[in-house]
């Protein structure tokens, strides 16, 4: 037991110096001419070895629990991060988050003893403001992978500034969050998107990170869960028109028209030109056999545009149907005389009926050539009013 304790204590002087020999070298980096009052740095060669030395000794067990250790190397790779010596941020790339890591072990170990908690704090929301723009740097690189890292780091840092009692950014926060989700949207990273917009959302002044978190909750086919976070953020902001959209789109999807229509008519109070809207509320009324408010609708969707294809269909369409019930009437009759004289009368009714629909339907097939149905409808009138 003696030879291993010997051994261990050995190793440990061993690290001790390297932490002192690493603090070194970052000094001789800071002040290489002595003068504490001299703005010149060093070469960035005295910073790689002081990240060497750093690193090797926080690997070590009898010095990874050292919470001056750890903030030395806090403050070595915070001056690698903004090294102008290119070959030497290339070689650590991910500074940045390197001393996030460096912070997060300092909260974990919690020495008591440790003095530095002050200057560490005024390192820490340094670097936040770095780590958002390296943020920016790798999204505009579409780098997005790299983007989400750098900008949700600034909630790590943040993080350890609030379990010490510091008062955080919550302005610069919110906006890392809100460019991480992004930055893993983008990525196609749904999981990590949706859990930053979960954590986004307490913080949010506004339904934005509602809308965000609805998006990607679809997209992750996670519809579910997508109604919920929808119905929970119109609670708050039940005059957010993405949110309205969203709740009217999971009705129409359902089946439940009736439903949607208080939807669609909050949304259109706020958007009265959005054809899409006027269409959906056509459809809604049409669906539940409200032909008369369907028309109103339709009619107020051609004052709108009067090419639209949905409007147009809509009101061909409702024509055109008023004559299934004259046709069933004149399949049933027979063949006396006064049953083809009533014949005529319903052809005549039918056909003044068709000839109402056919100017809708024209100008539908105009705007959709290949559609199936009003193709259909049309060859149906001509073919019955041929002479």
């Amino acid at each position: 037991m003696g030879a291993i304790a010997l051994i261990f204590s050995m190793s440990a002087i061993a690290q001790s110096g390297k932490v002192i020999s690493a603090f070194n070298y970052m000094q001789s980096y800071q002040q290489p001419d002595g003068n504490s009052m001299s703005s010149t740095k060093g070469e960035a060669k005295n910073l790689d070895q002081a990240a060497r030395l750093i690193d090797e000794a926080v690997a070590d067990p009898s010095t990874s629990g050292s919470a001056k250790a750890w903030w030395y190397r806090s403050n070595i790779y915070q001056l690698i991060s903004s090294e102008p010596d290119s070959s030497l941020r290339n070689k650590y790339p991910k500074a940045s988050l390197e001393v996030v890591r460096s912070f997060q072990k300092m909260k974990e170990i919690n020495d008591p003893k440790f003095k530095s908690w002050d200057d560490a704090y005024q390192n820490m929301k340094a670097i936040s403001s770095k780590l958002f723009n390296d943020g920016i740097g790798a999204f505009n690189k579409k780098n997005y992978h790299d983007a989400y890292l750098y900008f949700y780091a600034v909630s790590d840092v943040e993080d350890v500034l609030a379990a010490k009692g510091q008062k955080i950014d919550n302005d610069l926060l919110s906006k890392a969050l809100g460019n991480a989700g992004l930055a893993a949207e983008n990525d196609n990273d749904y999981t990590s998107a949706i859990a930053v917009y979960k954590k986004l959302l307490p913080m949010s002044t506004d339904a934005k990170a509602y809308v965000s978190l609805v998006s990607v909750l679809k997209r992750a086919k996670d519809t579910e869960s997508a109604k919920k976070y929808t119905d929970e953020a119109l609670a708050k902001y039940p005059t957010e028109k993405d949110l309205l959209i969203d709740k009217i789109n999971f009705y129409m999807a359902d089946g439940k028209f009736s439903d949607a229509i208080s939807y669609l008519q909050k949304a259109i109070t706020q958007d009265p030109k959005n054809e899409q809207l006027q269409s959906a509320l056509g459809i809604a009324y049409d669906q539940i056999k409200d032909t008369a408010n369907a028309r109103k609708v339709y009619e107020s969707l051609l004052v709108l545009n009067p090419n639209s294809f949905e409007a147009n269909y809509g009101i061909g369409g409702m024509i055109f149907n008023q004559t299934k019930p004259i046709q069933e009437k004149m399949n049933n009759l027979g063949a006396t005389k006064e049953d083809l004289k009533k014949y005529d009368e319903l052809k005549a009714l039918r056909d003044s009926i068709f000839a109402q629909a056919k100017p809708y339907l024209d100008k539908a097939l105009a705007k959709h050539p290949d559609d199936a149905e009003v193709k259909k409808a049309l060859t149906t009138i001509d073919a019955m009013t041929r002479k």
